[in-house]
């Protein structure tokens, strides 16, 4: 279980709609007192009300908000729930809940927890080479693990209510970018399907629709090095429906680009999140828009140089945009505490692939870095979530939200009760409609081996 560290830009007690005792007042109007000594307040049309009863109605001759009755009145934007605070929003994790896994997950998850619509309300997650089943409270239902150390899980995404797609990368013939659709009941697979023509490759990420699956795959090829594979296939991914190659764009002329992300707006634009590598020593963070027919709208490079790092999770947007995450981290960057030099930020582009804004959640925490790790579009704003890190290099997990602007309005994080690190590496939508996030604790660092995986619901804010 996790404990609150701190909690920022909380909502302020909102204030009465009127003063005790003015209620239906007016100019003429003579305090009194009756027989019981309670003062009352004679009104211009010759009526008496008690301070008690005065008390219980605004100056329109309406009840104020009663705080704390469980109903949302008034000016209320929230009575008697979690998350709620003098009746206003906080911004606040709910209780976390652990995941009982029996294969660790050797690493900080690259998956997003599917929530099932089934109304159990049990999420699958993903472990090393293994795929689980848990309920609500964390338990394990089942996991269908592979038994070689040469098989990992790199992306997962529902396929439709019975179903998920993950990628894997494998190692039983030479490196392989394998993908496979996994049954929710029990996680048998399903179908299963290779990519690269016998070339070294992985299956780095997934997106599907009921009628219709992207993969996005690194290919590495004498002729042209190793380069991101985009392919549209039909639901069952049997059938191809267009391939992408997206490969050297004149600059980059170590030959070598991956996609780690995928996503697709309302009007079909799919959305290619990763990096492009510049040199032996450099990675470039990249968004590729590619059009239904998997031509290449546009491509933006974000001109970093950094040692590691990638685009991560673009998320569409209503006006033909999108959001991502960009990451860079440089070994020459030195270390805070026994974190890596590894710098995070949000950019928003416009429908042409313009920037709009970039912005870094860590200009508005003092003594702190944030480590950027997921985000989701709520409303007009935005929920964002990672590690929240200081100069002694003490981790705990993060979550804010961000105007339309970019501006962070609200932050609140938690630590471990042992002290140890935490992160949070996703935020997913649960069955209900709401959100929730998944982190991890470790005993080192974001990003090291992890002992322990949890989830919590978001209270919004």
């Amino acid at each position: 279980m996790l404990v609150p560290l701190l909690l920022g830009c909380a909502p302020a007690k909102l204030a009465d709609d009127g003063d005790a005792g003015s209620s239906g007042s007016s100019s003429g109007s003579a305090a009194q007192t009756d027989d019981a000594g309670t003062s009352a307040t004679t009104t211009g049309e010759g009526t008496t009300a008690s301070s008690a009863d005065a008390s219980s109605e605004s100056s329109t001759g309406e009840a104020p908000p009663v705080c704390g009755n469980g109903v949302v009145e008034g000016g209320e934007q929230c009575d008697g729930e979690p998350g709620c605070e003098d009746c206003a929003r906080t911004c606040s994790f709910g209780t976390p809940i652990d995941l009982l896994l029996t294969a660790q997950s050797w690493t900080t998850s690259t998956t997003v927890p599917v929530a099932l619509t089934d109304g159990s309300g049990d999420l699958l997650v993903t472990s090393g080479a293994g795929l689980h089943r848990v309920a609500p409270d964390g338990t394990e239902l089942w996991v269908q693990s592979e038994s070689t150390s040469t098989w990992r899980v790199l992306t997962m995404t529902a396929a439709d209510a019975d179903s998920v797609w993950l990628g894997w990368i494998t190692d039983d013939d030479g490196w392989t970018a394998r993908y496979t659709r996994n049954a929710v009941a029990d996680g048998s697979e399903l179908e299963s399907f290779d990519v690269g023509d016998g070339a070294e490759s992985s299956g780095d990420a997934v997106f599907a629709t009921p009628d219709a699956l992207y993969v996005a795959s690194s290919v590495t090829t004498p002729e042209l090095g190793k380069f991101a594979r985009v392919e549209h296939r039909d639901a069952v991914g049997t059938a191809v429906q267009w391939t992408a190659d997206l490969l050297d764009d004149g600059r980059d002329a170590y030959d070598s680009r991956f996609v780690l992300d995928l996503a697709l707006g309302s009007d079909g634009t799919l959305f290619a999140a990763g990096a492009a590598r510049l040199d032996a020593d450099a990675i470039d963070n990249e968004i590729a828009a590619l059009a239904p027919d998997g031509t290449l709208r546009w491509r933006r490079s974000f001109d970093t140089s950094a040692q590691y790092g990638g685009a991560r999770r673009p998320w569409p947007l209503t006006d033909g945009g999108v959001v991502t995450i960009v990451r860079e981290q440089h070994n020459d960057f030195g270390t805070v505490g026994n974190t890596p030099g590894f710098f995070t930020w949000l950019a928003r582009l416009d429908a042409e692939g313009e920037i709009a804004w970039q912005v870094d959640p860590t200009d508005a925490i003092d003594e702190y870095r944030v480590q950027l790790t997921a985000v989701q579009p709520l409303d007009d704003r935005f929920v964002v979530a990672g590690a929240l890190v200081d100069d002694n290099g003490n981790a705990a997990a993060w979550l804010g939200y961000l105007d339309a602007d970019g501006a962070l309005t609200c932050s609140t994080a938690v630590v471990h009760p042992n002290g140890e690190p935490a992160a949070i590496d996703a935020i997913f939508a649960t069955a209900d409609g709401g959100l929730a996030v998944q982190g991890f604790t470790d005993d080192d660092q974001p990003g090291s081996a992890a002992t322990s995986r949890w989830y919590a619901p978001v209270y919004p804010y």
